[in-house]
């Protein structure tokens, strides 16, 4: 299923990428606001069409949130503040501080004075900086000592103004000869914002692909606090194709540039991952194709369309998945002209962030809050993978970083856990597995770290493996060298656990036989604990029941005629009366 790279391919829509500039979504959306003379946040809201949800539930006290969340606010959004969920957010960036390269002031800072945004966030504990844009005449700002100095002095001033903490730096496309400049920049401002401010907090945007060599990271490591990718736009409003704004992978169909390289790019130069946040959009863009397949040219200019809006038009013409980018689609058709759209949903950002985790970045940066308009499920999604009450599900799919479709990469070294709430135990079941035999490693351990017993260190080619961990959680290392890169694995997850709130003692100590299995499935237990009878069922990952048969008083439980099934990770089940009990069994 997974092949080599089809590297002709990659290298000529890597140049196209490359040979068209893009404009990212935040200057484009800056300079489309900028044409609305809108004086205050009420004018904004008249503007936006969605209505907004009520204000969401925050954590339970002893919830705490485990990775940084970053928001930017962009001042078009009004007061859309009320309803953010401020218990999942660590930071909001106020957008934003309009820089005028001729001077370092303003040309407009927006409500930044007096929006109530600023009160909101600090009354729950959230840190607040102020975005900083400059989009163009970089040599200009940068020549001038007392344009940096104007600009440095007018932040601090600001930001202590209103008791704030940070500066979010988002200077984009800096051509490269201006590298040292930017640096010296950074540092300075670093030096009077610590000196001015306590518990100070700069962060800066980084572009996915720099191109120009323009961002030394490692030169301004100890003078910011956080590094965030612009994770998106690797296609863009004007891109000659249409196709994935923010690719976690490329698999063989798409440009080498994606997520997980942009990533690795600054991991591999030495920025400590703590360092480092995953910016993510809550936006996508849509674009007239000519015709409806994958990588369709453009017949124009794209247009963004926020998360809200991208779900419900989703639904109306059809949500699609393209696995190689592993992100959702929908494509439709009018008067003989087709429309494609890109975006992110909580499937694609829950990869996403599962990466995040795995490569322990510090955290996510979203572009942009209030973007999601009425819809929960982007709340519901920060709650369920960065706090310490997630409820991870019970069954699952994990690829390694090259994704379904695509290699893994070079020098890689990271580690992830699977511990859903309520397992008491969890069966891994790999669909293939294809790495550099000796060399490359994944190792498995029955446990939350890599401390816990060793299931399994596995190398070179398998056509199916399964393991079963008894503790309720596994941890998978995975490591590589920079030789060879291979296909990697494709892995399902399924843990065992009651699916109803009652258990009863009877369905203690049950087993399934034989698991792997092929024609039948048979219950083991004594049969006189079942003198009411019950059931059995069997059911596929996403709970379709594929055969079911009631269980009688003295026989033996038993299900048969199970060999059409194909290959995958299953799920049985007894059910006696009101209680429930689950186990995972694959069929190889």
């Amino acid at each position: 299923m997974k092949k080599t790279l089809l590297f002709a391919l990659l290298l000529l829509l890597g140049g196209l990428a490359r040979a068209q500039a893009p404009t990212s979504i935040t200057r484009e959306q800056s300079q489309y606001y900028q044409s609305f003379d809108f004086q205050t946040e009420s004018q904004w809201d008249a503007l936006r069409a969605e209505s907004m949800r009520p204000p969401t539930r925050g954590l339970a006290d002893d919830c705490q949130l485990q990775k940084v969340v970053f928001g930017w606010h962009p001042y078009w959004m009004g007061t859309a503040y009320h309803n953010y969920d401020y218990s999942l957010l660590t930071d909001i960036a106020y957008f934003s501080y309009e820089v005028n390269p001729s001077t370092g002031s303003y040309n407009n800072i927006r409500d930044w004075r007096t929006t109530p945004l600023v009160d909101s966030a600090h009354k729950h504990g959230v840190r607040v900086s102020l975005a900083v844009t400059l989009f163009s005449s970089h040599a200009t700002f940068f020549g001038s000592q007392q344009a940096r100095r104007t600009l440095i002095d007018s932040l601090v001033s600001l930001v202590k103004s209103r008791d704030a903490k940070g500066v979010n730096i988002d200077f984009e496309a800096v051509p490269g000869g201006q590298r040292d400049s930017l640096t010296r920049f950074m540092q300075d401002l670093s030096a009077q914002l610590r000196q001015e401010v306590e518990d100070s907090y700069l962060s800066i945007a980084v572009p996915a692909v720099d191109w120009s060599n323009t961002f030394d990271v490692m030169a301004m490591k100890d003078h910011v606090d956080l590094f965030i990718i612009m994770g998106y736009d690797y296609h863009w409003s004007g891109a000659p194709n249409a196709g994935p704004v923010s690719p976690k992978n490329n698999g063989q169909l798409w440009s080498p540039y994606d997520l997980t390289r942009s990533t690795d790019y600054y991991l591999n130069k030495g920025l400590p991952p703590e360092q480092l946040g995953l910016g993510i959009p809550y936006y996508g863009y849509s674009w007239p194709t000519n015709g409806p397949g994958l990588n369709a040219t453009t017949r124009g200019q794209g247009s963004a369309v926020t998360f809200t809006n991208a779900v419900s038009n989703a639904a109306a013409y059809g949500r699609e998945w393209e696995a190689h980018a592993s992100v959702p689609y929908y494509r439709y058709e009018s008067g003989g002209q087709w429309t494609q759209a890109w975006y992110d949903d909580a499937q694609s950002l829950g990869l996403k962030y599962d990466m995040v985790k795995m490569k322990r970045l510090a955290g996510i940066g979203i572009w942009a809050l209030g973007y999601d308009g009425s819809q929960t499920a982007l709340w519901d999604l920060l709650r369920e993978k960065f706090t310490d009450c997630g409820d991870q599900t019970c069954r699952g799919v994990f690829t390694d970083m090259g994704g379904p479709h695509g290699n893994y990469f070079h020098n890689e070294d990271y580690s992830f856990t699977i511990r859903p709430a309520s397992a008491d135990s969890l069966t891994v079941w790999f669909e293939e597995f294809h790495v550099e035999l000796d060399y490359d490693t994944l190792f498995v351990h029955d446990g939350l770290d890599t401390q816990a017993p060793l299931l399994a260190s596995l190398t070179g080619e398998h056509d199916s493996v399964v393991l079963v961990g008894r503790s309720g959680a596994l941890t998978f290392r995975f490591q590589s060298d920079g030789a060879t890169s291979e296909a990697g694995w494709l892995a399902h997850w399924a843990c065992e656990g009651a699916t109803v709130s009652t258990r009863s003692p009877v369905l203690q100590g049950l087993a399934v036989f034989p698991n792997p299995f092929g024609d039948r499935l048979e219950l083991r237990a004594d049969v006189g604990l079942f003198p009411q009878g019950g059931q059995m069922l069997l059911r596929d990952l996403s709970g379709r029941v594929l055969a079911r048969r009631p269980i009688a008083p003295g026989e033996i439980p038993r299900l048969e005629g199970l060999g059409h099934l194909p290959a995958g990770v299953y799920l049985f089940s007894v059910e006696i009366g009101q209680s429930v009990w689950t186990m995972p069994v694959v069929k190889p």
